[in-house]
């Protein structure tokens, strides 16, 4: 029998789990990012299962103001 996947919602959150069997032992690829959308390649080390995480622009930090 085929494992389901968890929803969208159940998936945001419990973050940082596998959205097939739950597992915490995910690795993630480098961050693509494209205007205001990033992707990241994600995989569970447990179940072998492989998905793309994406991220949308929220807002920004000043870090430093800078002088010029």
């Amino acid at each position: 029998m085929k494992r389901k996947w968890m929803g969208q919602r159940e998936y945001k959150r419990r973050k940082g789990v596998c959205p097939r069997c739950g597992s915490a032992d995910i690795l993630g690829d480098a961050v693509d990012i494209v205007g205001n959308r990033a992707e990241q390649e994600v995989g569970c080390q447990e179940c072998c299962a492989e998905w793309i995480d994406v991220y949308r622009f929220e807002r920004y930090y000043i870090i430093r103001e800078g002088n010029k």
